[in-house]
């Protein structure tokens, strides 16, 4: 399941960039659409949910020993 979250979402930021590099005035203009507090929220959300999401896929993608190592180096 995750794994599609992921994958959804980084499409999403690919799309984004490359707009970007197609056409930087309707980025800019959808941006500006997001300068409201509420679109400052939604998209706070939105990347907490693609860092969960990949986090998670990123733990089940690993050995134990590695997992287990790299919690000890991050968590303290």
């Amino acid at each position: 399941m995750m794994t599609y979250v992921a994958f959804a979402l980084s499409l999403f930021v690919a799309a984004m960039g490359a707009l970007g590099i197609v056409s930087p005035p309707k980025l800019l203009a959808l941006v500006r659409r997001v300068l409201t507090p509420g679109g400052l929220y939604g998209v706070a959300a939105l990347r907490l949910l693609l860092g969960v999401s990949l986090t998670l896929r990123a733990w089940a993608a690993i050995p134990l020993a590695l997992g287990l190592y790299m919690a000890w180096a991050v968590l303290p």
